[in-house]
C-alpha cells in the first residue's frame, strides 16, 4: 500500500513538473522589453580632449540614428526587434594606452544604455 501511494505521488509530481517546464520553455510573450548596456569605441586620438570629442560625436550620431540603423551599428541585437532606442544615462570615458614607441594614445569609449522590444 505504501509503495502504491509513493508511486502515485511520484507520478503526479513528474506529470505536473513536465507541464510547468513545457510552458516555461515554449511560451513566448509578445512585446517584451529588454535593457542592455553596450560599449562603442572610437579610433585612437593623440589627446584626451580629442578622444572625448570623438566619443561625443559618436554618441550624437548614435542618438540621431533610426532604430534600424542602431540595430546595424550596435550588432548583437536580434534583428526581429520592434525598435532599438538609446536611453538617457549614456556617458563617455577615455581609455589611454601607450604604443611600443612610447607614444600615448587615447580612445573614446561610449557607454550606452539601450532598450529594445521583440
Amino acid at each position: 500500500m505504501k509503495l502504491i501511494k509513493k508511486s502515485l505521488i511520484a507520478s503526479a509530481m513528474v506529470i505536473l513538473s513536465t507541464q510547468a517546464f513545457a510552458v516555461n520553455q515554449f511560451h513566448h510573450h509578445a512585446n517584451e522589453t529588454y535593457f542592455q548596456d553596450e560599449v562603442v569605441t572610437t579610433v585612437a586620438a593623440d589627446t584626451k580632449a580629442a578622444a572625448y570629442e570623438l566619443g561625443l560625436n559618436k554618441l550624437t550620431d548614435l542618438k540621431a540614428a533610426t532604430p534600424s540603423q542602431l540595430e546595424k551599428d550596435l550588432g548583437g541585437i536580434s534583428m526581429q526587434t520592434a525598435g532599438v532606442y538609446i536611453e538617457d544615462g549614456s556617458y563617455i570615458t577615455v581609455a589611454e594606452k601607450m604604443g611600443a614607441d612610447g607614444q600615448m594614445l587615447y580612445t573614446g569609449v561610449v557607454h550606452l544604455s539601450i532598450t529594445y522590444s521583440e
